[in-house]
């Protein structure tokens, strides 16, 4: 997964707009696929969520089960992800202002679908940011 991406189109990018179960119209940039600002309960914060690998995808129902059960979490989900590292309502402090929302398949173990939030807060004790992974869009799994 790639961290910060531009939204913007290539020269060789066709405007193409396709209905995904729970982000509504989405936007084919680079190959994967962008959502408007959309508000994230378990984050407090309206974020782009970009999917990766829908189209090939054999089981595309897959990545709408994982996107409709993350945006059914609520703020005490990812409040539980962090607090171990910096204690309960300290979310956004630990992600910071640039928050990257992926969901794809994981290319390895059980190939599960999984939604990944990415923070790259710079004044965090790890300049790299935190990386939470939610397996099937419900199991947080915190990786820096």
């Amino acid at each position: 997964m790639k961290w910060h991406r531009q939204k913007t189109k290539s020269a060789q990018d066709a405007a193409r707009t396709v209905e995904i179960p729970g982000l509504g119209p989405v936007e084919e940039f680079s190959g994967e696929y962008v959502s408007e600002p959309i508000p994230v309960p378990a984050l407090g914060t309206d974020v782009e969520i970009f999917v990766e690998g829908y189209d090939e995808d054999e089981r595309p129902q897959d990545f709408h089960a994982a996107i409709e059960t993350f945006l059914s979490l609520d703020r005490s989900v990812m409040d539980e992800a962090v607090a171990a590292v910096a204690g309960p309502g300290a979310v956004l402090e630990i992600l910071g202002p640039e928050i990257e929302v992926t969901v794809a398949r994981d290319p390895d173990g059980d190939r599960e679908v999984c939604v990944s939030v990415i923070g790259n807060n710079r004044d965090w004790e790890h300049p790299d940011g935190v990386q939470i992974i939610f397996r099937q869009g419900r199991e947080p799994d915190r990786r820096r």
